[in-house]
């Protein structure tokens, strides 16, 4: 049995994400919850969900091409670019 699926082990994590959570709560971190911004990826992640599937004629043969570390470099690059325009 991996320790992750021992019972202890997630109750345990369940009960320092529940303390987490109401510490936060109760420091009133939340007092504004950005709603635009949530839509706003909800919509782009529906859209890679619902049209992704369309790219695989042009992104499937680019990215089977690459070797493992050209791949992780390529995707660690493009996610900080996506990151950093998310932030501003």
């Amino acid at each position: 049995m991996n320790s992750t699926q021992d019972p202890a082990v997630q109750i345990t994590a369940a009960i320092i994400f529940a303390v987490a959570l109401v510490h936060t709560f109760a420091a009133k971190q939340f007092e504004r919850l950005a709603h635009k911004e949530a839509l706003l990826v909800a919509f782009f992640l529906a859209g890679l969900v619902v049209l992704g599937g369309m790219q695989s004629w042009w992104l499937q043969p680019i990215v089977s091409a690459l070797n493992p570390l050209a791949l992780f470099f390529g995707s660690l690059g493009l996610t900080a670019i996506t990151d950093n325009a998310a932030l501003t």
